[in-house]
This record gives C-alpha cells, sequence and structure tokens, in this order.
C-alpha cells in the first residue's frame, strides 16, 4: 500500500533547511554587529578609561586570526591643556597571539606602528600628556576624570599593569614635538 500514499517531497527537510537559514542569518548578525559595535566599544572604553578624546578612521578586529589594524588614530588631550593633539597614528597593524589574550595578557607576534606625531606638553599643574595617558590607561576603569575635566594627576594602578610582549616591533616616526 506504500505506491498509493501520496508523496510528501515539499515537506522533507523542511525543519532543518529553517533551522539553517535560521543560523545564517544570526551569523551574519553578528557579524555584522561584530564590525559595528566592537570599533565603537574599544574607542568609548579607551576614552572613559583614560579621558582622553580617541577617534579611529577605521578599526578592524578579527577575533578568528586575532589580527588588529587601525588606520588614522588620533588622540586628543582633554580640555585645559595648552595643545590639542596629543597622538596621531597613520596605522597601527598588529598580530595577536590567541590564547594569551584570552588569560588577559596581550602578547603580539609583530606590532608595526606608523606614528606621525607626538606632541609632548603640560597642563597648568606641570603633568606631561603622555605620562597622565599611560597612568590613567593601566590604571583601570574609573581613573579618568568627569568628562570635560583634565584627568587626574598620575596614580598608581590597584592592581598589576596588564603583562604585554611584542616579538617584532616595527616603528615609523616622523615627528615629536
Amino acid at each position: 500500500m506504500r505506491g498509493l500514499q501520496p508523496r510528501r517531497r515539499g515537506e522533507r527537510g523542511g525543519c532543518l533547511l529553517k533551522l539553517l537559514f535560521l543560523a545564517a542569518l544570526l551569523g551574519i548578525i553578528a557579524a555584522a554587529a561584530w564590525i559595528v559595535v566592537v570599533p565603537g566599544l574599544i574607542v568609548a572604553g579607551l576614552e572613559a578609561r583614560t579621558g582622553f578624546t580617541v577617534q579611529a578612521r577605521r578599526l578592524a578586529l578579527n577575533p578568528f586570526r586575532a589580527t588588529l589594524e587601525i588606520d588614522g588614530l588620533i588622540v586628543r588631550n582633554p580640555t585645559g591643556w595648552p595643545e590639542r593633539d596629543f597622538l596621531d597614528v597613520r596605522r597601527c597593524a598588529a598580530d595577536l597571539e590567541l590564547w594569551p589574550l584570552l588569560l588577559g595578557r596581550i602578547e603580539a607576534d609583530t606590532l608595526e606602528l606608523d606614528v606621525a606625531q607626538v606632541t609632548l606638553v603640560k597642563d597648568s599643574a606641570g603633568r606631561l600628556n603622555a605620562a597622565v595617558f599611560k597612568d590613567t590607561l593601566l590604571a583601570g576603569p574609573g581613573a579618568a576624570a568627569a568628562e570635560g575635566a583634565p584627568p587626574p594627576p598620575a596614580a598608581k594602578s590597584q592592581g598589576p599593569a596588564p603583562a604585554f610582549m611584542i616579538h617584532h616591533l616595527v616603528l615609523r616616526f616622523d615627528r615629536l614635538v
């Protein structure tokens, strides 16, 4: 009696096909979110942590190959400093090691920096902008002053600074002011 039953070819694999389509759609949404959201989070995190204004023309982070590429990175001093610009990096490219990164350490096989200009200035309290930027970056969240105010005096971090290792550094440096 098998021959008398109607065939249901249109329903075969329908559920599996829908699940595969849903998984592909979620993957595309996750990739788009990674491309759009993560660079903004990195820039916002740097600004919140240091109090310096950070802009990047292009920031690409590949989690599968553990690479970071930044083009047109500009770091500006907070208000109250005699000069507006602090750091202008044309390009930064890093090949990171994935496992140390997951363990909270930064280890780069190669780091290439093409720096257009670094402007070192002191504020009215005599603090050097490079020292304040480094100290607030390593001090942890909440170390930066409220928005619009200069960062607090350099404070030592509560815990040890994040460990990092760069195996091969390529630095092009144009101008120091």
